[in-house]
C-alpha cells in the first residue's frame, strides 16, 4: 500500500471508533426492549475490543 493510501485510510479510523462506539450505545438501550439484542450483545462487545486493539496495533506498526 502507498503512502497516500495509508494517510488515508488512517484519517478514517476515527470514524470506525465513533461507528463501533455508536453500535455499543444503540444495543444498550435497546437491550431492554429487545431480547435479541441482549442474545447478540456480548459478541457485539468482544467484537468491539478486537476491532479497536487491531486498529491500535495498526496505527502503532505504521511508520509513515
Amino acid at each position: 500500500m502507498g503512502r497516500y493510501q495509508t494517510e488515508r485510510a488512517l484519517d478514517q479510523l476515527a470514524g470506525v471508533s465513533e461507528l463501533i462506539d455508536d453500535a455499543l450505545a444503540e444495543a444498550a438501550a435497546a437491550s431492554d426492549a429487545d431480547p435479541s439484542v441482549v442474545a447478540v450483545r456480548p459478541r457485539l462487545e468482544d467484537a468491539a475490543v478486537t476491532a479497536t486493539t487491531d486498529m491500535r496495533q495498526a496505527v502503532a506498526g505504521t511508520s509513515l
